[in-house]
């Protein structure tokens, strides 16, 4: 990957974070869906590790993991992955991005944004080695805020479980995911 592919990909994840300061909106851009966990951070780590563009992967709630935050592209992410030698576990998870996402308010939850807009990137050498894939994927997420009043009682129900004890409000439901062959449209 040249540096000029990894700007691409800094320059979209600071758009979206910026987007999120401005709307103070609980869900990540639609367009950061094609990303591993929705992430161009954790899509160019992973790559890094795997040596090539990663095709979409499941997110990590259905327990696949391909985390290495060792190669974030997020300098204080990284350093803090390294720091407490974290293999399996998001080092964002323990800093901004945690705060953003348990944020109790639409002002805490734009100004954890826009911090996180503000984060710095770093290349790495890993980058290098990174090979594109000519693969495009589509993501459709459903929410259960997406879901009839019917529907949400049903799943709560047949699930066994009531909302609140849920995630549901952050992250998706279920995905629908699409591969396309050509290049990437972002």
């Amino acid at each position: 990957m040249t540096k000029k592919e990894f700007k691409k990909y800094e320059e979209l994840c600071k758009k979206g974070w910026l987007e999120l300061a401005e709307t103070g909106e609980r869900h990540k851009p639609d367009y950061f869906s094609k990303f591993l966990y929705s992430c161009t951070a954790c899509h160019l780590a992973c790559s890094a590790t795997m040596g090539k563009v990663l095709p979409l992967r499941i997110n990590t709630n259905r327990g696949v993991s391909f985390l290495t935050c060792k190669l974030c592209p997020v300098t204080k992410w990284r350093a803090f992955a390294v720091k407490y030698n974290l293999d399996e576990e998001a080092a964002c998870e323990y800093l901004e991005f945690r705060d953003w996402r348990t944020a109790s308010s639409i002002l805490l939850r734009k100004m954890y944004a826009q911090t996180i807009s503000e984060l710095e990137w770093k290349y790495l050498p890993e980058y290098e080695e990174i090979e594109k894939e000519n693969t495009s994927f589509k993501k459709f997420e459903i929410h259960f805020s997406d879901l009839t009043k019917k529907a949400q009682d049903t799943l709560c129900s047949t699930l066994g479980i009531s909302f609140k004890n849920t995630n549901w409000d952050v992250f998706p439901i279920t995905e629908i995911v699409i591969e396309e062959e050509g290049e990437d449209e972002w």
